[in-house]
């Protein structure tokens, strides 16, 4: 697989998220190439990637490469994850009774899920999907 970030991969496998390695100098040549706006999602995942793995911010995550690829079905058509999977992620992040206070919601608003994810299976889920988005770009 390739892409036109391949600083970014090599980021993600060595989790050297600090500011210089996610952001080196653009190279003139691909920022030509790439919408602005591709190039704001991208580091807008990046940035809530690198912050502490808490529920909010690798849902965050989730709706940036969501909105980007046009929705969870484009997800799934892509091949980067499961409609199961993406749903124990949104579910679990969702749940006072899988997170407690850290869950999104202060509220169980639907049926906890049945077998939730824990918070290092979400930050490895969406490292998987944040892999797989950059490198389709």
């Amino acid at each position: 697989m390739t892409t036109r970030y391949p600083h970014l991969r090599a980021c993600l496998q060595t989790r050297d998220l600090s500011a210089d390695s996610l952001f080196p100098p653009p190279n003139p040549s691909i920022q030509d190439e790439q919408p602005q706006s591709l190039l704001f999602d991208a580091r807008q995942a990046l940035r809530l990637f690198a912050g502490q793995p808490s529920p909010g911010n690798l849902y965050r995550v989730f709706e940036v490469v969501r909105v980007d690829a046009g929705g969870e079905d484009r997800i799934v058509v892509n091949g980067w994850t499961t409609a199961k999977q993406i749903t124990r992620f949104r579910r679990t992040m969702n749940s006072v009774s899988a997170l407690g206070t850290d869950a999104r919601h202060g509220v169980e608003r639907t049926t906890p899920p049945a077998d939730p994810m824990s918070i290092p299976e979400a930050q490895e889920f969406i490292t998987r999907l944040l892999a797989k988005w950059l490198a389709s770009k």
